[in-house]
């Protein structure tokens, strides 16, 4: 039996040492911005138009990136087998493909797997 557990990310919190933490000691001027994760921005105090324009584009960029994951999954079904295949049946792979990868895409970034040592 394997020693993994799966459970959903989360930050533990809870052992950080916050007694020397002073925020009057941190230079700000020498903070490099480039590298900073966006993903998890606050985004509580955007106004509706902001918000709104912000959930299009990132339901553009999903849409996008399935279609994308299709046409490839199609060419490849095309070229690949040495024996023709309908048409009709490329698509459907190419669609379920498609449609496999965007439900695995909107679970598995609140998943991760944890080993017990």
């Amino acid at each position: 039996m394997s020693n993994y557990n799966i459970k959903k990310s989360t930050i533990d919190r809870s052992n950080i040492d916050r007694s020397n933490m002073d925020s009057s000691n941190i230079d700000s001027s020498n903070i490099d911005s480039s590298n900073i994760d966006r993903s998890n921005i606050d985004r509580s105090n955007m106004d509706s138009s902001n918000m709104d324009q912000y959930n299009v584009l990132k339901k553009c960029k999903r849409m996008i990136k399935y279609i994308l994951m299709g046409f490839i999954i199609l060419v490849s079904v095309r070229y690949i087998p040495n024996q023709p295949i309908e048409t009709k049946e490329i698509i459907m792979v190419a669609s379920i493909a498609s449609i496999a990868f965007a439900m695995l895409d909107m679970v598995s970034p609140s998943v991760t797997v944890i080993k017990n040592t």
